[in-house]
């Protein structure tokens, strides 16, 4: 017979009440546990809502179209974000730049397919990899686009540059004045070491930046690219025209570029402190020029009608030459040295001052045939550059192409300022 265990108590059931009440009990916890569920799919529900209508979809928002193809928002502040992180500070200023680089990536393309040129995934992701870029749409579109134009720079326009063509080889000067260059020339045909004078002389005197930093020596060169070297006519017409062994007289050139300038300053008013003062000024173009302004001032003559007449800064046919509040250090060293002088009162008027960092128009050319050469061999260099110039020419067509269809009307103010905004954030 089994022994009843001493451990064993007897079972005791739940009374009606008892039941009830733990029936209510989980009841509760159920109702409980389901609130706090639905309260917790509430909250991702609105977060995802949040996410979904203040990120997500802005982003998808189409801002710029380029013959059907469409740009979004999200593209456009990629863009944005990796064009200005250089100079995050400025990010603003590359809304438009932006635009028209998407723009102009896309026509790259388009214009490339159409030419049978094209590159692929391999090359892409190649290019990504040796720039150490992530591999994201922006990237692979910059990659694929610096790639393509590559290819159209060998295939497309090498074969039209021609590899020979008529050259002249020479030595050119642009100096300040008619009577420098009279003097210079008379020197350097009594000279016993004419390329080296001329070099000495370019160096010393010359005024625009490439005959000096080139000593004068501009080398062979086409037409074509010596007019973009000379960025003048007048000294061009002579190159090309001239035989072997011409020394050109002085060449007046009203046009040619100059790195130098005469300012002419009038003291209206200087402030209490001696760290501002409101100035009329004229930038003239020679030494002389500015002396004869001065003496028609001292004759009574008015500042602002003979600065709407002679001053080369772009705004005094409509203000005069009056340069408003200026601070110090706000224009060259030469002007604050006479403008901030103690000894400059109100009402004071300048003599000629020189500033060497100002562009004005006018000199004179020296030019010297040295050779001339039909069917020369155009340079590595040259074809480089008339290769590269051509490119974006071509470029340049593409975007005055009216048949091209390129809407980029939604972005607007707003957009391009929630753009700059999503850009900049985390940096």
């Amino acid at each position: 017979m089994a022994k009843k265990s001493k451990n064993l108590k007897p079972h005791r059931e739940m009374t009606k009440r008892q039941l009830s009440h733990w029936q209510q009990q989980k009841k509760r916890q159920r109702i409980i546990f389901i609130a706090g569920i639905v309260t917790i799919a509430v909250v991702v529900v609105l977060v995802l809502a949040g996410w979904f209508f203040g990120s997500f979809l802005p982003m998808q928002q189409p801002v710029i179209s380029v013959n059907g193809r469409v740009f979004d928002a999200g593209y456009y502040i990629n863009m944005l974000r990796i064009t200005s992180q250089a100079n995050p500070q400025y990010t603003s200023l590359y809304t438009d730049i932006v635009a028209r680089n998407i723009q102009q990536n896309e026509l790259i393309r388009q214009a490339a397919l159409q030419l049978n040129i094209s590159v692929t995934n391999d090359e892409i992701k190649k290019k990504i990899g040796e720039s150490k870029l992530a591999n994201t749409e922006v990237y692979r579109d910059l990659a694929q686009a610096s790639l393509l134009l590559e290819k159209i720079r060998e295939e497309y326009i090498d074969p039209e540059i021609p590899q020979t063509a008529d050259q002249r080889q020479i030595m050119a000067v642009l100096l300040e004045t008619a009577k420098q260059a009279t003097e210079a020339r008379t020197k350097l045909e009594a000279s016993a070491n004419l390329t080296g004078d001329f070099a000495k002389l370019a160096e010393e005197q010359a005024v625009d930046t490439y005959s000096k930093s080139k000593k004068g020596d501009y080398g062979w060169h086409s037409r074509e690219v010596l007019a973009d070297i000379l960025t003048s006519q007048i000294p061009l017409d002579f190159a090309f025209s001239a035989a072997a062994g011409e020394f050109s007289q002085p060449l007046r050139d009203d046009d040619a570029s100059k790195n130098v300038g005469y300012w002419v300053i009038k003291v209206v008013n200087k402030s209490a402190e001696g760290d501002e003062a409101d100035l009329m000024g004229m930038l003239l173009g020679t030494d002389e020029e500015a002396r004869n302004v001065i003496q028609r001032l001292n004759a009574g003559e008015d500042f602002a009608a003979i600065a709407k007449e002679r001053s080369q800064i772009g705004t005094a046919k409509e203000d005069g030459g009056a340069l408003g509040l200026i601070a110090k250090d706000q224009m060259s060293d030469a002007v604050d040295e006479f403008v901030f002088d103690a000894a400059t009162k109100d009402g004071a008027l300048s003599g000629p001052i020189r500033d060497d960092t100002v562009t004005t128009k006018g000199g004179y050319w020296l030019i010297k045939v040295v050779a001339e050469q039909k069917d020369r061999i155009i340079s590595t260099e040259d074809r480089d550059y008339l290769k590269s110039k051509a490119l974006q020419e071509w470029i340049d067509l593409l975007a005055a192409n009216p048949l091209n269809v390129i809407d980029d009307s939604a972005l607007t103010a707003e957009m391009k300022a929630w753009a700059v905004e999503q850009a900049t954030k985390g940096r």
